[in-house]
């Protein structure tokens, strides 16, 4: 079936290719594709544990000079939200704490 040739006598590339083994080549592809996609989600919670750590600790030390800034405020509390809904908000991307 792979020995066809063309009119032109020069076999074209789907006529080099058997079908047999196109189709393993696309069950090649699937496979690969599928463990690219399981790698990256393996590496996404392990990069969110990362950024998570470090959050915790830029808000320790945000808390930190926050209570030494406004140590002469009366009623301030360090750390408190400012906003009065009750709902946590995430943090913004960019690192700025």
């Amino acid at each position: 079936m792979c020995e066809r040739k063309s009119e032109s006598g020069v076999r074209s590339e789907s006529q080099w290719v058997n079908p047999d083994a196109e189709q393993l080549l696309l069950r090649f592809r699937r496979e690969e594709y599928e463990e690219r996609l399981q790698c990256r989600r393996n590496l996404v919670s392990m990069l969110q544990a990362e950024e998570d750590r470090r959050y915790v600790s830029a808000k320790k030390v945000a808390v930190e000079r926050e209570a030494e800034i406004m140590k002469d405020v009366p009623g301030w509390k360090a750390g408190e939200s400012v906003y009065n809904n009750g709902r946590w908000m995430p943090p913004a991307t960019q690192r700025h704490i």
